[in-house]
C-alpha cells in the first residue's frame, strides 16, 4: 500500500514479515502433514475447524473494528471488551462439548465430535487476546503482533509435525490449532505494555456492541460462506472429498495471505486516519488496489497454470483429486484481490454494515445451490462457489458507488490491464509445460513454467503497465525513508 507516512511504511514492513513468516511456516507444515495425514482425517479436522472458526469470529472481531476506529477509545473500552470476549469464549467452548455428539452425526464420523471438543479449547484463548490485538493494531504496534504470531506458529507447527510423523493422524491437526492460538495469546500478553483489566462498563459495552455488531455480522457472513460450503461438501460427499477441498483452500489461502495479509491488516487503521479527507482517502484506496492486484494476480495466474506440477512436487499423488479445486480457487482470487479493500474503506467511513446484503445473497446462493444442483457432484459444487462471487460483485460495486460516490472505474483502478497481462503470462507458462518441456520431470518442468510466466509478466508490466510500476517505485521510495 503506497503511503507518504514512514510510520505506516514501517508497520507494513512488520506486517509483511509476519505474513511471510506465517505463510512460510504454514506452507511447510501443510506439506509435511499432507504426507502423513490422510485426506479423510484432513476432512474431519477441516469440518471441525470450520465450526471453531465461525464461533471465533465474534471473539476476534466483535469489538475489534470499533476499538480501532473509535478516536476516543479509553482503557475502560478495552477492558470491557476483554471481559466480554473472555466470558463468551468460555461459553462457546462449553457449547461445543455439549453438542459434540450432534456434530458427529452431522459429519457421519464418530471422531468428529471428539475432534470438535478438543479443538474448541482454542476459543477461550482467542477471547483473552482479542482486546490486546485491537489495541496494538490501533497503535500500529505490528512488531509485537508479528513476533507473537511467528513464535506461536513455529512451536505449534513443530509439535504437530512431530505428532504426525509418530502416527497421531487427525490429532496432530487438533494440537496445531489449540497450541497455535494458546501460545499466540500467551506471547502477546508477555510482550505487550498494555493489559486490560476486569473492569466492565455497561454503557461502553453497548457503545462498542452497536458498532461491532454491524462489522461482525458482515465478517461472520463472509467467513460463514466458505465454512458452510465446506461443511455441506463434507456431509454430502464424505470426509475424503472434504479433505481434498480443504487442501486446495488452504494452499490457495496461504499464498493469498502471503501476498495480501500485511496490507489488509494495515488498511483499516490507515484508512481511518484519513476518514475526514475523502479525496486523499480515495487516493490511498486506489493505490492499495493497484499495487495489490499488480503483485498478486500474476502469482495466482501462474499458480493455476502450474497446479498439476505443484501437486506432484509438493503434496504427492494422493492429492491429485485436489488439482481442479486449486485451479478454480486460484483464478477466483482475482475477484477477491480487486475487492479486498472495499470493506476497510467503508468501515473507515462509518459503514461497517454495507456489505451485509451482498453477503446474505452469497449465503443464499451457497445454501440453495448446494442443496440442489451443487449436491449432485463436486464439479457442480465448485460451479456454485464460482457463481455466487461473480453474481454479487457488480451489486457490491453499485452499492458502494451509491453510498460514498466512488465510481466503478475508481473502485478497480488498472485492474483490467493487470488481469490481461497476468493471464498472458499464465498462458505462456502453460504453453512452456505442454509444448517445450513436457518430457521433463515435474520439478524442473515447474521451474521452467514458473520462470517463463514470471519473466514475461515483469517485461510486460514495465512496458505496458506504468500505473502499477509507478506505484511500486513510490512504495519503494517510502520504504527507504522509513528505514532511514
Amino acid at each position: 500500500m503506497a503511503s507518504s507516512s514512514p510510520k505506516a511504511a514501517r508497520s507494513l514492513i512488520w506486517t509483511g514479515l509476519e505474513s511471510i513468516g506465517l505463510s512460510g511456516v504454514s506452507f511447510v507444515t501443510l506439506v509435511v502433514l499432507a504426507r502423513y495425514v490422510s485426506p479423510a482425517d484432513f476432512g474431519v479436522a477441516s469440518m471441525a475447524l470450520a465450526v471453531i472458526q465461525l464461533l471465533g469470529i465474534p471473539l476476534e472481531m466483535g469489538f475489534h473494528d470499533a476499538l480501532v476506529q473509535k478516536k476516543d477509545a479509553d482503557k475502560l473500552h478495552f477492558s470491557t471488551a476483554f471481559v466480554a470476549t473472555t466470558s463468551l469464549g468460555l461459553l462457546l467452548c462449553a457449547l461445543c462439548w455439549l453438542c459434540a455428539d450432534v456434530f458427529s452425526q452431522m459429519v457421519h464420523d464418530p471422531m468428529g465430535g471428539e475432534v470438535l471438543k478438543w479443538m474448541s479449547l482454542s476459543l477461550p484463548a482467542t477471547g483473552i487476546g482479542s482486546a490486546v490485538v485491537a489495541w496494538q493494531r490501533r497503535e500500529f504496534q505490528f512488531r509485537s503482533l508479528a513476533v507473537r504470531s511467528l513464535v506461536a506458529r513455529l512451536v505449534a507447527a513443530a509439535i504437530a509435525i512431530a505428532m504426525a510423523v509418530l502416527g497421531a493422524g487427525v490429532w496432530s491437526l487438533v494440537a496445531q490449532q489449540v497450541l497455535m492460538v494458546g501460545l499466540s495469546t500467551a506471547t502477546l500478553w508477555a510482550l505487550s505494555n498494555f493489559r486490560p483489566n476486569l473492569a466492565f462498563s455497561r454503557s461502553r459495552f453497548i457503545e462498542l456492541a452497536r458498532f461491532g455488531a454491524k462489522s461482525t455480522a458482515s465478517l461472520l457472513l463472509v467467513f460463514s460462506i466458505q465454512r458452510v460450503f465446506m461443511l455441506i461438501v463434507g456431509t454430502r460427499f464424505g470426509p475424503e472429498q472434504a479433505g481434498h477441498l480443504n487442501l486446495a483452500f488452504r494452499a490457495v489461502d496461504m499464498l493469498r495471505d502471503l501476498m495480501a495479509q500485511a496490507v489488509s491488516q494495515l488498511a483499516l487503521p490507515l484508512f481511518s486516519r484519513h476518514q475526514d479527507n475523502r479525496p486523499l482517502l480515495f487516493e490511498k484506496f486506489g493505490a492499495a488496489v493497484t499495487l495489490t492486484c499488480g503483485l498478486a494476480m500474476p502469482v495466482f495466474a501462474v499458480f493455476a497454470a502450474c497446479a498439476p506440477e505443484v501437486i506432484a512436487v509438493v503434496f504427492g499423488p494422493k492429492w491429485i483429486p485436489a488439482i481442479p479445486y486449486i485451479v478454480v480457487l486460484a483464478l477466483m482470487t482475482f475477484q477477491s484481490f480487486a475487492r479486498m479493500f472495499a470493506s476497510p474503506l467503508m468501515t473507515s467511513l462509518g459503514y461497517p454494515q454495507y456489505s451485509i446484503p451482498s453477503q446474505f445473497i452469497q449465503m443464499g446462493i451457497i445454501t440453495v445451490g448446494m442443496l440442489t444442483i451443487g449436491g449432485t457432484s463436486t464439479d457442480a459444487a465448485m460451479a456454485v462457489w464460482v457463481f455466487r462471487a461473480l453474481f454479487v460483485t457488480p451489486i457490491d460495486m453499485w452499492r458502494m458507488k451509491r453510498t460514498i460516490g466512488l465510481g466503478f472505474a475508481a473502485q478497480i483502478p488498472n485492474v483490467g490491464r493487470t488481469l490481461l497481462i497476468a493471464l498472458l503470462a499464465a498462458a505462456a507458462a502453460k504453453a512452456m509445460g505442454i509444448w517445450v518441456v513436457p518430457e521433463l520431470p515435474a520439478l524442473p518442468r515447474l521451474i521452467a513454467m514458473a520462470s517463463t510466466g514470471s519473466l514475461l509478466y515483469i517485461a510486460m508490466s514495465v512496458t505496458l503497465n506504468r500505473p502499477f510500476t509507478g506505484r511500486l517505485f513510490d512504495m519503494a521510495r517510502t520504504f527507504r525513508v522509513a528505514r532511514a
